[in-house]
């Protein structure tokens, strides 16, 4: 484990579970890992959070970190098998572009580059690919069968691949606390030189900030996140593993504000309503941390009032913003995201969401004041539904027809660039320069076109110094309703977007 060690146990044990998906390509149940290790079973927790080992399902895979304790020649077989994986995947990305790929749609792609290629060999090296998420993104696992399937996303970070020694290098320096050391893959067969011991990154904080009456919801949502984002450990304070009895819990909670990389609010009535999610979210407005509003329930994404409105909200019960959720969090930490069963997620978050409500709603039914308060805001809501029935927008017709004429004066750049900078929210510059498809100069007048018409905005981090502080930009709350409304669904020519998600 890092900085020290690893147990002679535990390495037996993680040699065994990597033979085991070598030779049969079959994960080892979990049960049967821990029953031989016995007393040390919890070992092999500290395995999957070191990147050793991964928990799929009801099973443990290895992870690419763990080919260090192979021999030579079956790291070099494992390190072919990646390579082809790569090269299919970037053959994928240029005909088709960004797309979920099976492993027949990887296997037919390799044929191109070795007619010999097996459906083993891809599916060992789309595995251990997974770990490697400079150049996938996202990926997708299927463990109820008996062999396990894999889904993993194209990028056009692939077209950056040249060889595996490289590809991990780049990996493990991008991540946060990473030593400079790490485990190199082999060149070939006839270099069997010993594989210095690894030291991996510590987990990175997420904060989740909520209101004590949706306690349950934060320990779910906890559970999922840390399981689909390997290496990120997620604050719950109503969790008694993160706030355990007897620790002097104000002093906890500012910690865990003052070391989290980003913040999750828990945007629900009960929290917003709430003046310790007000101030735990001010810690992360004046650091300048990411924060994502996932709303619940009856406070809906649209429905936020300022200054939360001001922050691209998602509403976490539904499948399609929570699968967003989930890859926004992996992007910003820079972590793997291998993603779950989303209907059965949002499900659960649902249920989690009746219950909480309706906890609160029979403690008021004693207290006429507060009884009248859910009334109204019942009646407040079931208005809302009616309006969003109606169509009715949060703008007027002479709003949208100003719009109107100042997109079509835009270049499909121009409007890309709208549509990416409200699907990520605030974006700094170089991230956006970075998938731009058109070159910096275009990104520049783009940029500068839209700022000047009042479209989209910046600000800069004045925390650093002037020559290298970062600007950060985005659409323009004014204007935000109008162009979701106005620039979807996608038309222009071509079908390549000019800013890749």
């Amino acid at each position: 484990m890092p900085d020290k060690a690893l147990d002679q146990d535990l390495v037996a044990a993680i040699r065994k579970i990597t033979d085991r998906f070598i030779t049969s390509r079959d994960g080892t149940p979990k049960h049967i890992s821990k029953r031989e290790l016995g007393k040390k079973h919890d070992l092999l927790e500290q395995a999957v959070r070191d990147g050793y080992l991964q928990d799929i399902g009801p099973r443990y895979f290895p992870c690419f970190q763990a080919l260090e304790f192979e021999d030579p020649d079956s790291r070099f077989s494992v390190e072919k098998c990646i390579t082809l994986v790569f090269k299919g995947l970037r053959a994928i990305y240029e005909r088709e572009g960004d797309k979920m790929c099976t492993c027949d749609d990887i296997l037919q792609a390799c044929k191109e580059f070795d007619t010999s290629a097996s459906h083993e060999c891809v599916s060992a090296g789309m595995l251990f690919a997974t770990n490697f998420s400079s150049y996938i993104p996202q990926w997708g696992a299927s463990p109820d069968n008996e062999k396990l399937s894999l889904n993993l996303q194209t990028s056009a970070r692939l077209l950056e691949f040249d060889d595996v020694p490289s590809a991990w290098k780049r990996e493990v320096t991008r991540r946060p606390h990473a030593t400079e050391q790490v485990f190199a893959p082999l060149g070939g067969p006839s270099n069997p030189g010993p594989a210095p011991h690894t030291s991996q990154p510590e987990s990175i904080l997420i904060f989740l900030s909520h209101a004590a009456k949706d306690q349950d919801i934060a320990i779910y949502l906890k559970k999922i996140i840390e399981e689909a984002i390997p290496g990120s450990k997620v604050f719950v304070s109503s969790d008694t593993e993160d706030l355990r009895p007897g620790d002097e819990w104000v002093k906890t909670i500012r910690q865990n504000l003052r070391e989290a990389k980003m913040l999750l609010l828990l945007a629900t009535k009960r929290g917003l309503a709430r003046p310790w999610v007000w101030y735990e979210t001010g810690s992360a407005w004046s650091r300048e941390i990411r924060m994502i509003p996932c709303c619940l329930g009856n406070m809906r994404k649209s429905g936020l009032s300022a200054p939360f409105s001001s922050y691209q909200a998602l509403n976490a019960d539904e499948a399609g913003d929570f699968k967003n959720l989930l890859t926004e969090i992996g992007r910003e930490l820079g972590l793997p995201v291998r993603l779950p069963k989303m209907e059965s997620v949002v499900s659960q978050l649902q249920a989690l969401e009746r219950a909480a409500h309706e906890s609160n709603a029979g403690k008021t039914e004693t207290d006429p004041i507060r009884h009248g308060v859910v009334q109204l805001e019942g009646e407040i809501e079931r208005l809302a539904v009616e309006n969003r029935k109606l169509k009715i927008r949060p703008y007027d017709d002479a709003q949208r027809q100003s719009a109107q004429s100042k997109l079509r004066t835009y270049s499909d750049t121009e409007r890309d660039l709208l549509r990416f900078l409200i699907q990520r929210g605030e974006t700094e510059g170089s991230l956006i320069y970075k998938v731009s498809q058109d070159g910096n100069d275009f990104c520049t007048r783009a940029l500068e076109r839209l700022g000047s018409d009042g479209m989209i905005q910046m600000r800069e981090d004045m925390s650093q110094p002037n020559v290298w502080r970062p600007r950060y930009y985005r659409v323009n709350p004014i204007f935000e309703p109008i162009l979701r409304d106005l620039l979807y669904p996608r038309q222009e020519a071509q079908a390549t977007p000019r800013f890749i998600i």
